[in-house]
């Protein structure tokens, strides 16, 4: 019985391997799509925290401010958790000047600093 219920497809529960295969790949994409935008420090690498530092950096020149304001108002407004860091991929391949021009759009979009 055993041997015939596994050569018609069926696994010992009697669900098809092919569903099983499909329920375990359901319940991974789910974790994934719950799971995997939140990145947590202990997941960022020593390129992320170079580049936060760049940005903290290059935008308290510009916005003639402490660096330690400048990382307060990025984490305060949520550019630092929702926009920097998510968007590391793409955000450190663009050029200084347009990634400050971009992170202080960002800032005045969100009421962060003045216009």
């Amino acid at each position: 019985m055993l041997f015939s219920s596994i050569a018609n497809g069926y696994c010992f529960i009697g669900i098809r391997h092919t569903d099983r295969f499909l329920f375990y790949l359901l319940a991974i994409l789910i974790f994934i799509c719950i799971f995997a935008p939140v990145k947590e420090i202990s997941d960022m690498t020593s390129e992320h925290l170079f580049f936060i530092t760049f940005c903290v950096g290059n935008l308290s020149e510009a916005l003639h401010m402490s660096a330690s304001q400048v990382y307060d108002v990025l984490r305060s407004s949520g550019v630092l958790n929702d926009y920097i860091i998510p968007c590391y991929d793409v955000l450190h391949t663009f050029s200084k000047e347009y990634i400050i021009e971009d992170l202080t759009e960002a800032l005045r979009e969100r009421g962060a600093i003045a216009l």
